[in-house]
């Protein structure tokens, strides 16, 4: 004799097929006891969504993460497809040993300004360029965008500020540089 189904909110037969009803909608199982089974974990995962949604909106319950460190943020954002695409990868790749250096085991959440600055200040006592520190700066701002916009932390999580110092020249300027450098090696 087969096994006995239990009747569950939710979960019921039509024309010996059965049906989870979620969000108001029939979503169609399967037919026989495997579909009785598909139907009743698939309400039984609604429930729970529902349950935890409740518990998240209340305050009771925390909403968990996936990305919690700076190296764990940072290896995620070097192994996207995207990102291993660009013809920049390479420069990427040095760029994230730098922050990993200095960030490396830092949480995710508890990276600020005044830590980008602090880096700044490291960087430059290293002799690295303006230039190149705005950059890597930049590609900090990229995967703190990347991870919120995927979920994988929360906009609490963002540096309230990314600090970069944008030298420009003007064109007279760099072209004055230019003609002094070229008289320079002539003489």
């Amino acid at each position: 004799m087969a096994k006995e189904k239990k009747p569950m909110k939710g979960v019921f037969q039509k024309n010996g097929y059965w049906y989870a009803s979620i969000n108001g909608q029939q979503i169609y199982a399967d037919r026989g006891s495997k579909g009785f089974e598909i139907a009743k974990a698939a309400k039984e995962k609604d429930n729970v969504k529902k349950y935890e949604q409740r518990e998240i909106s209340t305050g009771l319950k925390v909403k968990r993460y996936d990305l919690k460190t700076f190296k764990a943020m940072c290896n995620w954002y070097m192994t996207r497809p995207s990102i291993q695409n660009q013809k920049s990868y390479k420069r990427k790749i040095s760029i994230a040993a730098h922050l990993l250096k200095f960030f490396g085991g830092r949480s995710v959440g508890n990276v600020s300004a005044d830590h980008i600055e602090d880096y700044r200040e490291s960087r430059l006592n290293e002799g690295a360029v303006n230039t190149t520190i705005d950059l890597e700066v930049g590609t900090m701002r990229a995967m703190y965008n990347m991870a919120c916009k995927r979920k994988k932390i929360p906009p609490d999580f963002m540096p309230g500020e990314f600090l970069q110092v944008k030298e420009k020249k003007s064109t007279q300027a760099r072209l004055r540089c230019r003609i002094s450098k070229a008289f320079e090696t002539c003489r």
